[in-house]
């Protein structure tokens, strides 16, 4: 049970930084209603490049899986 435990706190953790990346891209996409496909992924290459400049390489394996353009958008509530 322990290690259970550990794990789901760990990966709890690591969850926070992609819940803070999609939330700060959904705050651009309402502050920005006009926005074109290429700035909308120029914002989420800027969001990335933040939050994997303050994480580092953990972040990186957990977000960057070669699909990193379109992981926001395949949140449901973007």
């Amino acid at each position: 049970m322990k290690r259970a435990k550990k794990e789901h706190l760990e990966d709890s953790i690591m969850a926070l930084p992609w819940i803070a990346m999609v939330d700060k891209f959904q705050h651009w996409i309402y502050e920005n209603p006009q926005h074109t496909a290429e700035e909308r992924d120029l914002e989420w290459d800027a969001i990335n490049k933040f939050h994997l400049d303050i994480v580092g390489h953990q972040l990186d394996q957990f977000l960057l899986r070669g699909e990193e353009k379109h992981l926001a958008e395949a949140s449901s509530h973007i």
